[in-house]
């Protein structure tokens, strides 16, 4: 498992997480930090952000664990080498989804902008 960091202009920091499923053959990219819905007052709007998000978006799916965390992930196969300049389209790719529409999640929920992006 590597986390990581990746600061923005504007001071934030979006905190990624790869896990490397070798039982599985799958490289998993990941972001939490979204929020919680089980006490959130705008549950159903953020339901339905989320699943017409997941419509629009290239790489990756919101989704909601079994903690009531939102968080993104994209599951990738290992089976083929993964070079470089994949690894990094994925990863900036899923950066910027996150930064996107963690704000819009955050409002529907009821909670301020935070600095984390």
């Amino acid at each position: 498992m590597v986390v990581s960091n990746l600061p923005d202009a504007k001071g934030a920091k979006l905190t990624s997480v790869i896990v490397n499923d070798r039982r599985k053959n799958l490289l998993g990219f990941y972001i939490y930090n979204f929020g919680n819905l089980k006490d959130a007052p705008g549950r159903d709007d953020v339901n339905k952000y989320l699943l017409a998000a997941n419509d629009l978006i290239t790489i990756g799916s919101f989704f909601v664990d079994n903690e009531q965390d939102i968080g993104y992930k994209y599951l990738i196969s290992t089976q083929q080498p993964l070079d470089q300049a994949v690894f990094q389209s994925i990863y900036l790719t899923m950066a910027a989804v996150a930064r996107e529409r963690r704000a819009e999640i955050k409002r529907l929920m009821g909670q301020p902008p935070s600095k984390e992006a």
